[in-house]
């Protein structure tokens, strides 16, 4: 899913055009902030897509600590106020993983 570079340094992007909701969902759990910044740039790509348990490609992102992710989607405009089928927001899912990563640096 990451771009690459030829030999002659060309940028040659690995966004498939048949790129599904999984894929951006793999990308935000992976870490892949090429991919999710090659997400954004399509139109007919929703930031704001939910899947079966109304995540979105935000919650995968937050769930998972990627901040340059996050970065990506708020600036090009994602909704910060969604709220899963659980009722979690992005704060309910943000506060447990910033609890793992400070005890972890303890």
């Amino acid at each position: 899913m990451a771009r690459h570079f030829e030999e002659d340094f060309k940028f040659v992007s690995r966004l498939r055009p048949e790129a599904t909701s999984e894929d951006i969902y793999a990308a935000c759990r992976d870490g892949d902030e090429m991919f999710c910044k090659e997400w954004c740039m399509s139109p007919d790509h929703d930031l704001n897509i939910t899947d079966q348990h109304g995540f979105t490609p935000m919650h995968y992102a937050t769930m998972h600590g990627n901040t340059g992710i996050i970065d990506v989607f708020v600036n090009r405009g994602a909704r910060v106020d969604i709220v899963n089928m659980g009722g979690d927001t992005l704060l309910h899912i943000a506060l447990p993983t910033a609890n793992m990563t400070s005890s972890r640096s303890c």
